[in-house]
């Protein structure tokens, strides 16, 4: 019963960060042996390798919609997924809820198999996918979120090298943006552009 409801009106508490020098990317050591590769129509079927094959649809989408997302391999297999939504208009929405604007990047959709993490493999995953973004999107500042109590990707975002920029609550009723409130630290909504 709890999960219907969760499914019809969802709250998010974000933590928000973000990244506005390549030269600030931390490559951390990986503890397994992993290559990052990007996620083309040609090897996009391979997030079935450890999620349902639902997730190939939408990887589908986020590829002709021009998102840009990076697979983590162990041997010949996907162990590893992370995404990013560049603006390249005046304003985008990501998620429902996330407003990013112009020249900037938002990363989400990050997911890593439950037998590697603890392995450095996510912030290998995010690290390169922000070198990407600014090397090939020439994108000025790259911005992730995490929920407020999900430690692990806390700790795998400052390892890359995000700074904190603020906090947001966010409330989704049946997919749809009813409420959003933003705090940030060092700079204003309007001053992101």
């Amino acid at each position: 019963m709890l999960s219907k409801i969760y499914n019809i009106l969802k709250i998010k508490r974000q933590l928000i960060f973000s990244l506005d020098n390549p030269n600030d990317i931390n490559f951390v050591p990986v503890k397994a042996e992993v290559d990052i590769t990007e996620i083309t129509f040609d090897n996009v079927e391979h997030v079935a390798d450890f999620r349902e094959k639902e997730h190939i649809s939408a990887f589908l989408k986020f590829l002709e919609e021009g998102q840009y997302g990076v697979y983590a391999w162990i041997g010949s297999q996907v162990v590893g997924h992370a995404w990013a939504k560049v603006c390249k208009k005046d304003h985008c929405r990501v998620n429902g809820y996330m407003d990013i604007y112009q020249n900037e990047a938002f990363i989400h959709y990050c997911h890593v198999s439950k037998d590697y993490r603890g392995k450095n493999i996510y912030p290998a995953m995010v690290a390169t996918l922000c070198q990407k973004l600014f090397s090939d999107a020439m994108v000025k500042r790259v911005l992730i979120d995490t929920e407020v109590d999900n430690r692990a990707s806390l700790r795998g975002i400052s390892k890359v090298g995000f700074k904190p920029l603020g906090k947001g609550v966010y409330v989704q009723f049946l997919g749809r943006l009813i409420y959003k409130h933003e705090q940030f630290k060092s700079c204003s909504v309007m001053e992101r552009t």
